[in-house]
């Protein structure tokens, strides 16, 4: 993006990629009374094989638990029957945590992993840090402490993070109540990290994920013989299954208490998305007939067909013609509500109930959001809209100045659609809340 549109963050939300991705294997429930086994060293390091990518923690990082309280529970999205955590799962839980903040400096360790991880992903959190840090291979706690005081600082709200989670296990809640206090704590957490301005970024998730998991494993390791929960939990596989589920649902709560801070504020510099002229721009430039082209771009990205064209999507592909109809329809209805000359406020609350109510319907039908596709759909769409304007370029113009610069169009057009996924997310989770809540009224 150009500078002048990086110097707004309320409309250019780097909420980068997808926020959902659920790997089967948290469907099922864990038996944490499975069969005792030896787990060697080398297995506390070892990846995690899954589709979705690691995130950031990123810098400055003050692990708040301060923020909003709505109880709503997000576990229906893991597992669609009962509650996100058995007793057992609970008891596991709890006595593995405070083994790990009483054996290790547990944030810290945390920090140390994901700077070993050496995938370039947490370079943020060498900002600030001795020069000699950037030379150190293999970072451990004392180097950090020597070298890069500003990750230590991170470590530390890593630590009190999870001291507040300590705290909720142990007072003995039922599972419900529980749950929801755990959600409020990540919720707080993933609202913080928006005004500190501290994206989410979906390549960076997994690694946070498993550096948890991992620095739990290694406490476990030391003093397995202590743990039980209604029967033997020396299986260190039970215990990484048993927080890969929690820290699935961590990370989902703290990604629902960012976007509605991200949604809140979206237009909060200004009070509107788009100016006069953009609007305008947009409704001129959206020429839906070209649309179904959209699929064989995407196509082509995804599965390496060499060249995909709107006849041989027809011929081969009745599926994804029925999905390019679709798209067709959506952008339909958003230029008929550019052309009825609402307001600004009210235009954006249209285009926003337009998309929510599309995030819904993903979630109805079962069409996850998945990391690796948002940038390639919202580059598609912009692209598609280029072509348009290039052809017939001369016909357009804002506000009455000329708008035939194309790279123009191109950033009006992907500051809409940022906003675009921002509200189809919205949707999307709003449907899965929803969801849960019919679950447990019929179960009243």
């Amino acid at each position: 993006m150009d500078d002048e549109f990086r110097d707004r963050p309320s409309t250019f939300l780097r909420i980068s990629r997808s926020f959902f991705r659920f790997p089967a294997f948290l469907r099922e429930r864990v038996q944490v009374n499975s069969t005792s086994r030896s787990c060697p060293g080398s297995k506390i390091a070892s990846p995690l094989l899954e589709t979705a990518s690691p995130s950031s923690i990123a810098p400055s990082i003050s692990f708040s638990t301060n923020g909003s309280s709505s109880p709503a529970a997000v576990s229906s999205v893991i597992e669609e029957k009962g509650e996100l955590l058995s007793r057992d799962e609970i008891k596991l839980i709890s006595k593995t945590l405070n083994c790990a903040l009483k054996e290790l400096d547990f944030g810290n360790e945390i920090v140390v992993r994901l700077l070993n991880d050496k995938r370039s992903l947490f370079k943020s959190l060498l900002a600030r840090c001795a020069k000699q840090a950037y030379d150190i291979e293999v970072f451990d706690p004392k180097s950090l402490a020597r070298f890069c005081p500003r990750a230590v600082r991170v470590g530390d709200g890593v630590t009190r993070f999870f001291e507040n989670f300590a705290i909720v296990f142990e007072k003995g809640l039922g599972i419900v109540e529980l749950e929801h206090k755990l959600a409020e704590l990540c919720r707080a957490n993933g609202q913080l990290h928006y005004r500190m301005k501290v994206w989410f970024q979906a390549e960076n998730w997994l690694c946070v994920k498993r550096s948890v998991v991992d620095t739990v494993i290694e406490a476990h390791s030391k003093q397995y013989d202590t743990f039980c929960a209604g029967g033997a939990a020396r299986n260190v596989r039970t215990v990484e299954l048993v927080w890969m589920k929690l820290m699935q649902a961590v990370i989902m709560w703290m990604k629902q208490g960012f976007l509605e801070v991200a949604v809140s504020s979206v237009i909060e510099e200004k009070g509107e998305l788009l100016s006069r002229d953009e609007i305008k721009l947009i409704s001129k430039t959206l020429n839906w007939s070209l649309f179904k082209s959209l699929l064989a771009r995407c196509a082509k990205q995804a599965y390496d067909i060499e060249v995909f064209d709107p006849k041989s999507l027809a011929r081969f592909c009745p599926r994804a013609v029925r999905v390019g109809d679709g798209v067709t329809r959506f952008f339909e209805n958003f230029a008929i509500v550019f052309e009825k000359g609402l307001g600004i406020v009210e235009l954006e609350h249209k285009l926003a109930e337009l998309c929510r109510a599309n995030g819904q319907l993903h979630y109805r039908m079962k069409v996850w959001f998945q990391a690796e596709n948002w940038l390639c759909v919202k580059r598609s769409v912009v692209d598609t809209v280029i072509e348009a304007h290039s052809k017939q370029y001369d016909t357009f113009c804002a506000g009455g100045g000329s708008a035939r610069n194309v790279r123009t169009v191109e950033l009006v057009w992907m500051k809409l659609m940022q906003a675009v996924i921002m509200w189809m997310k919205q949707g999307f989770l709003e449907a899965a809340l929803c969801q849960k809540e019919d679950q447990e009224d019929e179960h009243l």
